[in-house]
């Protein structure tokens, strides 16, 4: 039976996730691409590959290189309902936050005891990267729900289930797979002395994911093709980094060099405690210098570090803390035991309780601020729709433009090496070729993504050294302007 406390923990924080996402627009980073993905499958009913408002030859076109579950699943909940809704797709992503809360507090019960449970689904309700990505239509909370879901049946030796949710996970969001490995072991370690028993439950582990996982891989292979632009400025196989260096080396100057722009960097301790929270810091480091190890934690320590390992690999060790998220779960129910073991106090579980609630209310609101549109900026989106045609190719950074403007933007992805070269040449006449070389009718400054490139060169945002420029050249026509936006034409 389900703990009352666990539904109403369940009940409460899905409540106000699903109040401020639905109090707020999608706008923020890769939501936006995902929300248009399932949109286009609902209207096409098929996977595509780009965004339809691109020409499916264009070599700047967004190209939708996620894995599909989410938005397929979310296309089918719109058709049920007989239409494309946001509220409706709001209350859909909700619900992988509470089962995730759900999947957690069953996995720690299973290894540890209610009250470990407990503690740990109240962890994970509150951590501001769970919090956060349950507001955004991100894939990283769906993966993690997917990822613990599969543990919790491995532990549980149902191994044939587990291997149906490993496919689910690769379907997900592609990074959650990471956890294969570790998961593989266990399926070994956790299975009865034998080798044919050992081969047994390998096979019903591994033979569900096996299908799906090489379908993906056929469908990719055949529908995400190379794309070169006639005049050879780009050559992009989608969704690769190592291209990306190739147009680096090839076709540009060797003195131009961009940094990486992350939201965040799991070397900065600052951005550490923001995404993990202080309520999952202090007691798992409890756990650790108290030495509260058991042989069964290598339950959960093995999937984190096997995790940890390739996303150094893949990544690397500064990369965005948001693709550590699935290891969240782990941790909370392993700092779980601290909390049992020396928070005895009434006053110190209520202490926990308001940090808790803090840094839970807190995220929600940071959310809900920055998930909105200002006014100056809807009004150039407004702007570009009545003032520009259908086909226009905008320079912006930020997916938004798609949804809101109705019109197909360029930043980063296969423009990249473009935008590496226009920002920072000093000769007019080669940024003019490069600008109708790519076909770009306009650039559009999101004043508040203008940064400092006097000592570090990014794509996070707008060189102050590039916009100040932009009233010097000749080829550009201001257009728009207010304290938000300014919006230049290419002549």
């Amino acid at each position: 039976m389900i703990n009352k406390k666990l539904l109403l923990l369940i009940f409460c924080s899905s409540l106000l996730v699903l109040i401020v996402g639905l109090t707020s627009t999608p706008s923020l980073g890769d939501e936006v691409s995902h929300f248009r993905f399932a949109k286009a499958i609902c209207v096409t009913g098929q996977r595509i590959t780009y965004d339809p408002l691109y020409d499916s030859k264009s070599p700047l076109g967004y190209f939708y290189n996620s894995a599909p579950l989410w938005h397929t699943l979310l296309a089918s909940v719109w058709r049920l309902f007989g239409k494309m809704s946001f509220p409706v797709a709001q209350f859909y992503h909700t619900i992988y936050f509470a089962l995730l809360i759900l999947f957690t507090y069953l996995l720690g019960k299973e290894l540890y005891g209610q009250k470990q449970g407990l503690y740990s689904a109240l962890i994970v309700a509150t951590a501001p990267a769970i919090t956060a990505f349950s507001v955004l239509f991100y894939l990283d909370v769906p993966a993690t729900s997917l990822s613990v879901l599969c543990l919790l049946l491995i532990v549980k030796r149902e191994f044939l289930l587990s291997g149906v949710i490993l496919g689910l996970m690769s379907f997900t969001k592609r990074n959650a797979c990471f956890f294969v490995p570790a998961f593989f072991s266990l399926v070994l370690y956790l299975t009865e002395s034998g080798v044919k028993k050992k081969i047994k439950s390998c096979l019903l582990f591994l033979a569900p994911a096996f299908l799906p996982i090489l379908y993906d891989l056929v469908w990719r292979e055949n529908n995400q093709r190379s794309i070169t632009t006639t005049n050879g400025n780009i050559t992009s196989r989608i969704g690769g980094n190592f291209n990306r260096i190739i147009h680096r080396l090839t076709f540009f100057d060797w003195n131009i060099r961009t940094s990486e722009y992350l939201n965040s960097s799991f070397l900065n301790p600052v951005d550490v405690a923001k995404y993990f929270g202080v309520v999952l810091l202090i007691t798992l480091a409890i756990y650790i210098i108290f030495k509260l190890y058991e042989k069964k934690d290598i339950i959960l320590w093995l999937p984190v570090i096997c995790y940890f390992l390739l996303f150094c690999y893949i990544f690397y060790l500064g990369s965005d803390i948001r693709y550590l998220l699935p290891v969240i779960p782990l941790l909370a129910i392993l700092s779980s035991k601290a909390i049992v073991k020396y928070f005895h106090r009434k006053w110190l579980i209520i202490v926990l309780v308001l940090l808790c609630f803090v840094q839970f209310s807190s995220t929600l609101g940071y959310v809900r601020a920055k998930r909105q549109i200002p006014k100056g900026i809807a009004e150039g989106f407004t702007y570009l729709q009545k003032n520009t045609s259908t086909n226009a190719l905008v320079v912006y950074p930020e997916y938004v433009i798609l949804e809101q403007a109705n019109r197909q933007f360029a930043w980063a992805g296969n423009i990249r090496p473009v935008l590496e070269n226009l920002f920072w040449n000093k000769d007019e006449d080669k940024v003019r070729e490069l600008l109708k070389s790519n076909d770009i009718d306009y650039i559009a400054v999101k004043k508040a993504r203008i940064y400092d490139d006097s000592k570090v060169h990014h794509l996070g945002g707008y060189p102050k050294s590039f916009v100040e420029r932009l009233p010097e050249l000749s080829f550009l026509k201001l257009v728009f302007d207010n304290k938000d936006m300014s919006i230049w034409q290419i002549e």
